[in-house]
């Protein structure tokens, strides 16, 4: 999160979008994963080896699951990959109501800044009729958050 070391990461299209310069990344990245979907279930069925000649393994490399743009606009994470690294988010939500981690029903969360001291989230509840309360933590700090749709 240091300025100084921007440059070391060259041309990046989740960060360019967290200092502002693209725009359209969550819609890219959204279209992206959700392509990807198809494709993948398209792969798993044309797999011919049996769970007995399977390795463990294997069988992600047909995971369908697309959260790779989740993580990043959602949380504010990197996306830890498939080789055991930890995920490391900057935020984390909970349903109060439903007493379960994540956001409840009807609620989306997109994080679209992120600075050593600041982080940007923006949260819509887009039920017509029903008021959500949502559990925010970022780092060590934790805040309520009740909100009804916006006319």
């Amino acid at each position: 999160m240091k300025p100084e070391d921007r440059p070391r990461i060259g041309r990046h299209a989740w960060v360019d979008y967290l200092e502002g310069r693209n725009a359209g990344f969550p819609e890219t990245v959204l279209k992206r994963d959700l392509d990807s979907i198809p494709r993948r279930i398209a792969e798993m069925q044309k797999d011919v080896t049996t769970p007995e000649t399977r390795l463990a393994d294997n069988a992600m490399e047909f995971n369908p699951a697309a959260v790779g743009g989740m993580v990043q606009l959602m949380w504010g994470a990197l996306v830890p990959g498939r080789e055991g690294s930890l995920l490391s988010a900057r935020l984390r939500y909970f349903d109060p109501a439903r007493r379960r981690a994540g956001v409840p029903d009807d609620v989306g969360a997109l994080v679209s800044e992120l600075k050593d001291d600041r982080t940007v989230v923006t949260l819509v509840n887009v039920s017509p009729t029903t008021p959500r309360t949502v559990v925010v933590q970022g780092g060590g700090a934790t805040a309520s958050t009740r909100f009804c749709r916006r006319k």
